[in-house]
């Protein structure tokens, strides 16, 4: 099979691998070539083409950045795919509770040692937080206003790419790769 052929399989699902052994165990969630968006049971379950990026919680769940979907999706241990934030297939810009918010290409996830989920709204070029109840609202950035601003958040943000978060002192540091740098971002 041609390397290409299997990077694009492996992309379009999560593998679960055994990090004693170093070995492909088999498909977690999703299903090998097929695309799609649908909640389910591990093979049942559907992720968009171009799915980019996962964290884990202390608990075992995995959070994907389901990009082409515009969603944030979980996947439990046992392999239960839901739908945490945003509607498939539809791109937007709306806060709020996470069943109604709207994502617009999100490219990268990272979780805090208080389970809230930060994502980088890349179509928004934004950085959203998801609260472990479910509340999503805008870190950094402003809707639609490429460009680098330091100073008070919200801050505008040149294209951002991918996030790290760590639990620092009272409050939470935000390492943002961007177009060309790096940024750092301190909340509460």
């Amino acid at each position: 099979m041609p390397k290409e052929r299997v990077e694009r399989k492996i992309a379009r699902r999560l593998d679960h691998m055994d990090f004693e052994s170093r070995d492909l165990t088999g498909t977690f969630a999703g299903a090998a070539g097929v695309s799609g968006s649908s909640d389910g049971i591990g093979a049942a379950a559907r992720f968009g083409s171009g799915s980019t990026s996962v964290a884990t919680d202390n608990l075992g769940n995995v959070y994907v950045a389901d990009c082409s979907n515009h969603t944030i999706r979980k996947v439990t241990p046992s392999g239960v795919v839901t739908t945490l934030a945003g509607t498939a297939g539809a791109a937007g810009y709306i806060d709020g509770d996470s069943s109604a918010a709207l994502f617009n290409v999100p490219a990268d996830v990272a979780l805090d040692d208080n389970g809230n989920l930060y994502v980088v709204d890349q179509g928004n070029l934004l950085v959203r937080k998801i609260t472990s109840a479910g509340a999503v609202s805008t870190v950094a950035g402003i809707k639609g206003l490429e460009g680098q601003a330091v100073g008070p958040l919200p801050a505008s943000l040149n294209i951002p790419i991918g996030i790290h978060a760590r639990t620092l002192g009272g409050g939470v540091e935000l390492l943002l790769t961007i177009d060309h740098g790096v940024v750092r971002i301190l909340t509460d």
